[in-house]
């Protein structure tokens, strides 16, 4: 015969876990992560402008680094930020429909946003479609990255799909104060630097400038895009430890 308290099979296995998340530690180490990223991508065009790297295989290995480069280290972090705030936006979606359903539906929304940001960074979705852009006719000065012309009109659709939650379910209202602020301030560091600095770097590049000014665009570019991916993740664990402070995990068929 069984004691009491001890396990007799399945029926009588423990609690579900309970995942604790600081976000505190989350919020520096990427911060930390932004910082040595951009900090080793400017080291890197450094070396490269300066003559320092005379070695192929070590050239090739150090363009993992490029900020201006595609399936890099920089590239590799941005599409991981991205895909972790959808997770967590999906969090917030569960969470909200146990503490406020009107919130549930723009929480998903946001992640699927996301969710193709990431795709996007790693796939190189807007960069191919700068072919297709340019197969109906060549732009220049601002507009030399010719993806700006197509993705620009897309995120100004998607603003306006948003929007009816923002007029009829005042979704940034509704979220606790500093959620709401923080979210707005992540999108504007983000855009400023997906789209701003973009058309800068556009423009430069249309002048047939490469050099110190083209460096500073592009890191500015990304440290922009890595900061705003830093501070929505900040406001989405915020969301979380307000709402639902402890988050049991179970799992079902």
């Amino acid at each position: 015969m069984a004691n009491v308290g001890e396990s007799t099979g399945p029926a009588a296995l423990p609690l579900p876990v309970t995942l604790r998340v600081s976000r505190r530690a989350v919020f520096i180490t990427l911060w930390v992560a932004v910082a040595v990223v951009i900090a080793l991508g400017v080291a890197h065009r450094w070396l490269v402008a300066s003559g320092g790297v005379a070695d192929p295989a070590l050239a090739s290995y150090l363009e993992l680094l490029n900020l201006d480069g595609e399936l890099t280290l920089p590239a590799w972090l941005e599409s991981a930020m991205m895909l972790g705030a959808a997770l967590l936006m999906m969090l917030c979606g569960a969470a909200a429909r146990r503490h406020d359903r009107r919130n549930a539906l723009p929480w998903f929304v946001l992640a699927a946003i996301f969710v193709f940001l990431s795709a996007d960074e790693s796939m190189q979705i807007h960069e191919r479609l700068s072919i297709v852009v340019n197969a109906f006719g060549s732009f220049g000065g601002i507009l030399a990255f010719s993806w700006v012309v197509a993705m620009t009109p897309i995120v100004l659709v998607l603003g306006l799909l948003f929007l009816p939650f923002l007029l009829f379910l005042p979704f940034l209202l509704r979220l606790p104060a500093p959620v709401g602020r923080r979210l707005v301030v992540a999108g504007a560091v983000f855009v400023l630097g997906a789209i701003g600095c973009e058309l800068v770097g556009g423009y430069l590049v249309s002048q047939g400038d490469r050099g110190w000014r083209y460096g500073v665009e592009v890191a500015a570019e990304e440290g922009l895009e890595m900061a705003g991916l830093v501070l929505a993740i900040g406001a989405v664990l915020d969301y979380l430890r307000i709402v639902s402070a402890d988050y049991r995990i179970s799992f079902a068929a």
